[in-house]
């Protein structure tokens, strides 16, 4: 039995990296839909027998970006003791700022599916749950109101983190800036304290 050499296994890895960042900036400017298999093969410099060899059908292609991104959790919470709600907004819209196809991809998800993600339900699931026990657990312990749903909190604290970033012409007609401006952004995070402290405060 043979097995592959350590460059060939390197040369694999690379062409799957360059096929997946490819195919990551397809999806994200186009969505399912719009993305041509023949443009993100270009784009890899591959061909597109190689591609499909790799990652099958173009589901299965777009699956894969998906399942790669959410595994990043921008807006999840890390292992760290809870922050107060304004500094996990804060982080929220960090990432994603820095990483806004993510944003992109999940639009395009919803678009493709509507109501059922595509990937990973039991395990995103999970990880939203244990966000809203730790708001929960905030609640418990005084600072954050208890007469606020834990989970439509949290979905608020979604909305706040991602919209701008989502939504960039309304944000530009609303406040003549662009999401994108490090003085937006500046601004933006001083105003997800200001409205956390104002939400927790007695």
């Amino acid at each position: 039995m043979t097995t592959a050499s350590p460059v060939a296994r390197r040369d694999a890895q690379g062409t799957r990296e360059r096929i997946l960042n490819a195919a990551l900036a397809e999806f994200s400017a186009s969505g399912f839909s719009g993305a041509r298999i023949h443009a993100i093969a270009r784009r890899a410099g591959v061909n597109v027998r190689m591609l499909y060899h790799y990652f099958g059908e173009k589901d299965d292609l777009f699956r894969a970006i998906l399942r790669r991104r959410f595994a990043e959790r921008p807006i999840q919470p890390d292992a760290a003791p809870p922050a107060p709600l304004g500094k996990q907004m804060q982080d929220w819209f960090d990432r994603i700022a820095s990483n806004p196809d993510w944003v992109r991809l999940t639009q395009w998800e919803a678009l493709e599916a509507g109501d059922e993600p595509l990937v990973e339900e039991a395990e995103r699931r999970h990880r939203w749950g244990a966000t809203i026990e730790r708001i929960r657990a905030e609640q418990t312990a005084g600072r954050v109101p208890s007469d606020l749903d834990a989970d439509l909190l949290v979905l608020a604290m979604v909305a706040l983190a991602t919209f701008p970033i989502a939504s960039s012409p309304v944000v530009r007609l609303v406040s003549g800036a662009q999401p994108s401006d490090a003085a937006f952004q500046r601004r933006y995070r001083r105003f997800l304290a200001r409205l956390s402290a104002h939400l927790t405060e007695e």
